[in-house]
């Protein structure tokens, strides 16, 4: 019997699960770097959609460690 090949580590969306999983589990910074590591995958696949929700865990972790003023900043780069 063959089994499913999980994807790797690195793909867009293991890392975007990754993040929340970090999130949840309080680790902001961490969630951060793995949400910025997926949206430059979304970017170089043409990803549009997936870069934007990229974007927006970025700034829900940055708000989480205080960085308000760039979390509004990632979301205005959005426009």
């Amino acid at each position: 019997l063959s089994h499913p090949t999980p994807p790797p580590l690195h793909s867009s969306p293991s890392l975007l699960d990754a993040g929340k999983l970090l999130y949840d589990a309080g680790q902001f910074e961490q969630a951060l770097t793995s949400w910025q590591q997926a949206e430059q995958e979304y970017t170089r696949a043409g990803d549009s959609v997936n870069v934007i929700r990229s974007r927006i865990n970025q700034a829900q972790a940055q708000k989480a460690l205080g960085f308000y003023l760039r979390a509004v900043e990632t979301l205005k780069e959005l426009q």
